[in-house]
Parts: C-alpha cells; structure tokens; sequence
C-alpha cells in the first residue's frame, strides 16, 4: 500500500505562536507535558524542558496516517514520536498508539511501536533500529489493527515494522518532541485514502492501470 495518502495538515509557514494553536491544535496530549509552538516556521518544543506534545484537535480518524518531516534531528537520545487514535487526551484516560522513535548517533534498537492504556505504555514487539537524519521524514500508519511504522530516505518511504493490536478503533493524530532541539515540519495526515474500486491509491493493477 502507497505511503502517504493524504497531504499536509500545517506546513507552520506563519507567524511564532505559543503554543501551537491555528484553530486547528490542542494540547498537551500527557497531563503535565509542555506543548509545540510554531518558531521560525517549524514546529519546536515550548521550553528547554523534557517532553512536548500536541494534536491535531480538527478531526478524528479511525484507519489514519501521521507523518512529518525532521529538519533538526536534535541531540542524542532526543525522542520524535508520532501519535495516532489519540482518545482523551490531556487526561488520566490517555489511550493511543505512539511510534517513538530514539534518535542515536549510533543507531542501535533506538525506536518503539507503543498502545498506551490509560497512560500505561506497553511496548508492541521488538525494539526497532531507525537511522534518523536531518532532512528525513518519519510516518506512522494504523489500518484496522496493523500498525506500521515509517522513514523517508534516499528519495522514497519504506516500512520499519509493522505490529497488530486491535484495542483502539479511533482517534486524533499528534506529534512529541523530548527536549529543546529537535525540529519537525510539514506536518500531515488524516483518513487513509482509498481510490475507487476498493485499492489503496496508487496501487499499479495490470496493463499498467493506476485506480
């Protein structure tokens, strides 16, 4: 299946705003976290604390993607996480799915596929080894109970792994950045879209025919 479907949701082209808001983002996603805000056109943390998250309040999906480019990769051990199905956030009630995702200088099981249930993580299958740079871009699928996890490198998007869980059916996209360095940008996402017929977009049928 083609990655992404959809288009972007904010490219953060705009004045600073703190937090992140553009009648479209809420936050924070965990109790007690700082928000994003939007700086020199990216999306950054608000302070030089630990752990920074919003969503995308506009709209909830059920099969949704979540992806952003990483213009700034951040220090080691910074964490970039993406978030999909978020259900009461901001509460003792948390549930979601998180692809985390642990930046390294030396790229080792550094990145994690998460279901939070009411705040509690647990983890879904083996740490996973993502070699993150700057410029990259880093995507988050959930279709029925398959989640997959993405990175954009060398011109084309290529699955990570992919893990089954069947908990949460629902719910806002998001994003994390840990601490004070790291940048995302062109923030996109939204209903996975599939193209008439019944196969996902872009998918080649024979003779060539793309539905």
């Amino acid at each position: 299946m083609a990655f992404p479907t959809t288009g972007l949701l904010d490219n953060f082209n705009r004045a600073d705003e703190n937090p992140i808001g553009n009648g479209n983002w809420s936050g924070p996603i965990w109790s007690g976290d700082n928000q994003l805000r939007v700086a020199s056109n990216q999306c950054a943390p608000q302070t030089s604390g630990p752990w920074h998250n919003s969503y995308w309040s506009a709209a909830q999906f059920g099969n949704c993607e979540v992806y952003a480019t990483v213009p700034t990769v951040g220090a080691t051990d910074d964490d970039l996480n993406l978030y999909v199905r978020i259900a009461s956030p901001g509460g003792a009630g948390l549930d979601c799915y998180i692809f985390a995702i642990g930046y390294q200088a030396s790229p080792s099981n550094n990145s994690v596929i998460y279901r939070v249930d009411n705040t509690t993580l647990t983890q879904l299958g083996a740490s996973l080894t993502v070699d993150l740079d700057a410029a990259e871009k880093i995507g988050f699928e959930c279709n029925g109970s398959s989640l997959t996890a993405y990175l954009f490198e060398s011109g084309a998007w290529a699955s990570q792994a992919s893990r089954t869980d069947s908990t949460y059916s629902s719910g806002y996209i998001g994003a994390e950045i840990e601490n004070n360095t790291a940048r995302l940008d062109d923030f996109g996402g939204g209903t996975i879209i599939v193209a008439s017929g019944g196969m996902p977009a872009g998918v080649l049928q024979p003779m060539g025919i793309v539905w």
